[in-house]
């Protein structure tokens, strides 16, 4: 049987987030937010893949892991976190100190490098959900001491992903630009795509069981599809795609 790390205190519930996260203490000493019950199966797969694949892209990903929360302790906090949080196996992000969500006052001070990956990663793996614009948005970026973390990854895969609405909205859109114009650039986040599909397979394998039998179950993702979309996107698909 897989040992995963044990939750051994529930902080609070995040007031907000659709995922209805929760954050924890664990065995370990420090602090996760951990998404469980409410991110369902699929959305902790998406989480757990998405987390795999920008790690090994070169993204700054706070450290992740899979953790388990026992009844007693769910019973012990109350309802909310028998509902929310659940006894299967959980997706776990280290709790960044001092962090808060990405302002767009502060975008210029990130590195124009790692605003290009981010904006190259989010649109190789099909994620709108990283929205910003003078009016306002949702990042999921996280801003610390003037280090950015990227987080959730829960809504990746998109299978109604518009590139229109991406390129409109994505909280590094305005980098697009020179990126399609470089050919050299082109090829380089090609070679990181490439690269980064490696620990496809490792990072699918170490799923918990529960959520890849509720997945073949209902059928909602299809990891070989998937994997196909990525590698031909890699292989240079994506510039058709993002020239639209």
């Amino acid at each position: 049987m897989t040992h995963y790390l044990e939750i051994t205190e529930i902080r609070h519930q995040a007031r907000q987030g659709k995922t209805k996260p929760f954050m924890c203490t664990a065995a370990d000493g420090k602090a996760y937010v951990v998404k469980g019950k409410s991110a369902m199966f699929l959305g902790c797969i998406k989480e757990w893949m998405g987390a795999k694949l920008a790690t090994a892209f070169g993204l700054p990903v706070p450290p992740f892991t899979i953790a388990v929360t026992s009844s007693e302790l769910l019973e012990l906090y109350g309802s909310e976190a028998l509902l929310d949080l659940g006894t299967d196996s959980a997706f776990a992000s280290q709790h960044i100190p001092a962090s808060h969500e990405l302002k767009y006052e502060v975008l210029s001070q990130i590195d124009k490098q790692l605003r290009r990956d981010v904006l190259m990663f989010d649109a190789w793996v099909r994620n709108e959900d990283r929205s910003l614009t003078q009016q306002g948005g949702n990042p999921n970026l996280l801003w610390s001491e003037n280090s950015l973390y990227v987080i959730d990854h829960n809504l990746i895969f998109d299978k109604d992903f518009a590139t229109d609405i991406f390129l409109d909205t994505h909280v590094f859109q305005a980098e697009i630009s020179e990126i399609l114009q470089d050919f050299l650039l082109r090829e380089h986040y090609q070679t990181r795509m490439q690269d980064a599909l490696n620990v496809w397979s490792s990072a699918w394998d170490t799923l918990p069981e529960e959520w890849c039998e509720q997945n073949e179950e209902s059928g909602l993702f299809d990891p070989e599809a998937t994997f196909q979309q990525l590698r031909d996107d890699a292989q240079g698909a994506i510039w058709t795609r993002l020239m639209q």
